[in-house]
């Protein structure tokens, strides 16, 4: 791949954005009770993931399901009830949360926008599922809707979501989503794939949807993965995986 045309001023800039962006994301892990945004309407990530999946849950969960007992005790928890119970929850509401999902990526994409350093958080969350799906399950939505009676394999549904909100996120902010992406989010993702090898032809698109389709972004993604995955158990089938 041609990488002579990086400058050494370019990667002295991006070296430092990095650093700074460091110290912002772990100033806030230290910090979580920070400042909140005096613009009293603006939501934050998790309580849009939240809303929509205690939405789905309560509607649609089966009230004698042991299940429902379960979350109507904990209903505030959204994120951290269904990445817990994930395995529980019926097929047709993970189709149908992971459906809403889509139809919210402009507020998702905003909150981001706003600040990035809430991009892992996003990560997380999605990695979290990826990590218990069974990639062979399919399943229909509850039939709420005409996109919901179509089936469709859930793997690829959660892939094809967390895609959405990245091409989203990489137009509107193409520097920072990359830089965010490659320091913080990329190993998550790595540490699924290297654990789950049969999920990596799914999953193998999530590494290059957050970063500029140039050949020089595709070499800082490469570069990472071999540099991330060197001391990883099985990083020895990621890294020939991603160079196919």
């Amino acid at each position: 791949m041609p990488v002579g045309d990086i400058k050494p001023v370019t990667v002295k800039t991006v070296n430092k954005q990095i650093r700074q962006m460091r110290q912002e994301a772990n100033h806030k892990r230290d910090n979580r009770q920070a400042q909140v945004d005096e613009d009293s309407d603006e939501q934050a990530l998790e309580q849009i993931l939240t809303d929509v999946i205690s939405r789905n849950l309560s509607n649609k969960l089966n009230k004698m399901d042991p299940e429902y007992k379960v979350f109507k005790e904990h209903p505030e928890r959204g994120v951290g009830y269904f990445t817990e119970r994930f395995q529980y929850i019926p097929d047709e509401i993970v189709v149908d949360i992971f459906l809403a999902l889509q139809d919210q990526v402009n507020d998702i994409v905003l909150v981001l926008s706003k600040c990035m350093m809430d991009l892992p958080e996003l990560l997380s969350f999605f990695c979290a599922t990826l990590k218990q799906v069974n990639p062979t399950l399919n399943s229909k939505g509850s039939g709420g809707s005409e996109r919901s009676q179509q089936r469709f394999c859930i793997i690829q549904l959660i892939v094809e979501s967390l895609t959405v909100i990245a091409n989203r996120l990489l137009n509107m902010d193409p520097q920072q989503t990359e830089l965010y992406f490659l320091e913080y989010g990329l190993q998550e993702l790595l540490d699924v794939m290297a654990s789950n090898t049969f999920k990596m032809n799914e999953m193998a698109i999530l590494c290059y949807c957050f970063v500029q389709s140039t050949n020089n972004s595709h070499f800082r993604v490469l570069n990472k993965i071999s540099e991330k995955m060197s001391v990883h158990e099985n990083g020895r089938q990621i890294v020939p995986f991603m160079l196919a």
